[in-house]
């Protein structure tokens, strides 16, 4: 199996895991910590989205994140390395990976400065709902990354 043929499948593996692990963590979109952990009010629409609900769910799905960051880093590492040595590349790549960083960068300063204000921020506001946000960003890097990868072939 050559190298292409191989990065297809693992990011096609990462796009429809990053689209299942947005659409599990829907339900706690938005909700406050003490919601989740059954502290607070108006939790009668979002029954399940308590911490039985989230604890695996955010556990699997922040390691499938952290899985997607080294993935991403070890593939531009080796982009760059073959940029150095005047081989030819795919700029296209370069500038995904790039946008990933970007949008990462921007989310972690976003978390920084909003990071207990005492509200429930639909950015932060519990790390479930970051996480949502973070693996919507995931599924349109990984699709972007698919279609750049699917040029290659052709």
């Amino acid at each position: 199996m050559n190298w292409t043929k191989f990065k297809n499948r693992i990011y096609k593996i990462f796009f429809w895991g990053s689209l299942l692990g947005t659409i599990l963590t829907l339900p706690v979109l938005g909700l406050c910590q003490q919601h989740i952990y059954g502290t607070g009010e108006g939790r009668d629409f979002f029954f399940f989205a308590n911490k039985d609900y989230w604890q695996p769910i955010g556990l699997l799905f922040g390691l499938f994140l952290l899985t997607q960051f080294f993935a991403y880093f070890f593939d531009s590492f080796r982009l760059i390395i073959r940029k150095i040595k005047k081989q030819k590349i795919e700029n296209k790549e370069l500038i995904c990976y790039g946008v990933a960083f970007l949008f990462g960068l921007i989310w972690t300063f976003i978390v920084i400065r909003l990071n207990g204000n005492g509200h429930c921020d639909i950015l932060i506001g519990p790390a479930d709902t970051g996480m949502t946000i973070a693996l919507i960003v995931a599924s349109v890097i990984n699709f972007w990354k698919l279609k750049i990868i699917e040029q290659k072939r052709k």
